[in-house]
């Protein structure tokens, strides 16, 4: 029982600091929006800044926690602090040394990456040019995610959750100051502009990094500068970390096949795709990484100790936990992408038409988003098992599976069919990884939790009908949801009324259902309360 009650407050603060960061993040999307639109030169910088990003997301939101927070458990479980922080110690010089020649290379060979992520725009030398301009601009940013990452990782493995989940609202703050102050200086038209939007992305990661630094001296980190690839945990991290960006790599890989594809696609293909993305990673990054995170210490230190019992469970109340959390953002989100995206992005440059489409995609993309967060949770569940030749294995699957239906659906349904195929190959891959981890931990569903399932389906079927009813008479005198009927004011009012309406009804109905245990933290007073009565 105490497990649980560190995992559900582990995953509130991190949750709530996400929230924290993915609001601004909203707010620098508004506006990039604002600035640029859906246009060729927003494509060119969402194209310029996927690359960097693809392995962002492969290192900082998977890969190298999974191999370096287990490892930094190992660490201390047989030598105590002092070893664990001269691995952290040793993994800095490691990642600072690959990482920085990975830059270089990336430079080098800036206009080749471009020519195969983006064939769609050999066609269209200008459009080429500025968006090959941009991507010489943010590739360093790989450097700055991928050190933000390993401290990420130090502080996550002392149980400090925090900072870590709210240092990426530092980035947003800073390109934020970007957009409205430095950009409007370098020039009247959107290819000038968009060169301050790309130099803001790069301080912004390194304030990202930098922020944690103290906080990890804190707990104790020292780094010393000594040559790491000869340590044995230093390779054991790295010959974890290998195979886990692999392993993680499908939604990422997936979503970079979707831009090459979308480049050659009508001009702002790439630009829906990015804000529909942007709407679904909400919920991913508060609850799927969050509960990843949180539940990740515990079944490292689990799997260290030999407790296969402790094991079993922890994993099993995350993947619940995920459920919990994730299915009624998937029906809210669904039911209110057309009003959130025109709250958010319509502005300036970004038109009703453009929020409409960037809806579409956002409604396709998050109806996998209940899979996607089940393999946040079971991808690192492996390789605290420390077998990750298994979702190593899946993920190449499905980056099969991903390719052939995208080949056979881009043509006929646009960028709709690429964000579709996205959510199909999750849904996929998530069932994959659930059948093959119970045969090596036995049961994880009881009855009990089918029972809780079939509660939390009931609860949010409940939860968008109540959303349906009240949207509807909302806006049928405005079936568009444009502001401009209403005011960007009233519409907000609205968005948010409907939002807390649904988490109200929705966490009403699963404390009436008996899944208390489930509410996070920030709502045990509704259990006290029930306790006291």
């Amino acid at each position: 029982m105490e497990n649980k009650k560190e995992i559900r407050r582990s995953a509130t603060v991190m949750s709530a600091a996400t929230l924290v960061s993915r609001l601004l993040g909203f707010a620098r999307d508004a506006v990039n929006a604002h600035l640029f639109g859906a246009t060729g030169v927003s494509d060119a910088f969402f194209v310029a800044f996927r690359i960097p990003n693809f392995l962002r997301d492969l290192v900082a939101e998977g890969a190298l926690s999974s191999a370096f927070v287990p490892a930094l458990a190992r660490a201390r479980h047989h030598g105590g602090d002092d070893e664990a922080w001269r691995l952290a110690s040793l993994m800095v010089s490691a990642m600072g040394m690959l990482l920085a020649a990975l830059v270089l290379v990336g430079l080098a060979g800036s206009r080749w990456i471009l020519t195969l992520a983006a064939p769609g725009f050999v066609h269209n030398p200008h459009q080429f040019a500025l968006a090959l301009k941009l991507t010489r601009i943010v590739f360093p940013f790989i450097y700055c995610m991928g050190m933000a990452a390993l401290f990420m990782g130090m502080l996550n493995a002392k149980k400090v959750f925090f900072m870590p989940a709210l240092a990426p609202a530092a980035m947003n703050l800073v390109q934020i100051f970007f957009g409205l102050v430095v950009c409007p200086r370098l020039g009247h038209r959107p290819e000038q502009e968009i060169v301050g939007w790309a130099a803001g992305a790069l301080v912004g990661g390194s304030v990202q990094w930098l922020i944690q630094v103290p906080f990890a001296h804190k707990e104790g980190f020292r780094w010393k500068l000594s040559w790491p690839f000869k340590d044995p945990g230093v390779k054991k991290v790295f010959s974890t970390m290998v195979p886990a960006m692999i392993g993680q790599s499908t939604a990422q890989i997936n979503m970079l096949v979707n831009t090459i594809l979308a480049s050659q696609l009508v001009a702002g293909s790439v630009t829906y795709l990015y804000y529909g993305q942007r709407v679904m990673q909400l919920p991913l990054g508060i609850f799927g990484v969050a509960i990843s995170a949180a539940v990740l210490p515990d079944l490292a230190a689990a799997h260290a100790a030999g407790d296969k019992a402790a094991y079993r469970r922890t994993l099993a109340y995350g993947l619940r936990l995920t459920m919990f959390t994730d299915l009624p953002a998937l029906a809210g989100l669904i039911c209110l992408s057309v009003p959130i995206h025109v709250l958010l992005f319509k502005s300036g440059k970004f038109d009703l038409a453009a929020a409409h489409a960037a809806a579409l995609a956002s409604i396709a993309y998050t109806s996998g988003v209940v899979f996607q967060s089940w393999s946040k949770v079971l991808v690192p569940a492996f390789y605290a098992l420390d077998t990750p030749s298994t979702p190593v294995k899946v993920s190449m699957c499905m980056v099969g599976v991903n390719i052939v239906l995208n080949l056979l659906l881009w043509k006929p349904f646009g960028y709709l069919g690429l964000a579709a195929t996205t959510s199909v190959v999750s849904c996929i891959q998530a069932v994959t990884l659930q059948v093959l981890i119970t045969r090596r931990t036995g049961r994880l569903w009881m009855k009990e939790d089918l029972v809780q399932v079939a509660k939390m389906g009931l609860c949010t079927i409940a939860m968008a009908t109540v959303l349906v009813l009240a949207g509807w008479e909302l806006g049928r005198l405005a079936p568009a949801w444009d502001e401009g009927t209403r005011g960007k004011a009233r519409l907000a009012f609205e968005v948010l009324g409907l939002m807390a309406l649904g988490i109200a009804a929705y966490i009403g109905l699963a404390e009436w259902m008996g899944l208390g245990e489930l509410i996070p933290a920030r709502f045990a007073f509704l259990r006290r309360g029930k306790t006291a009565a």
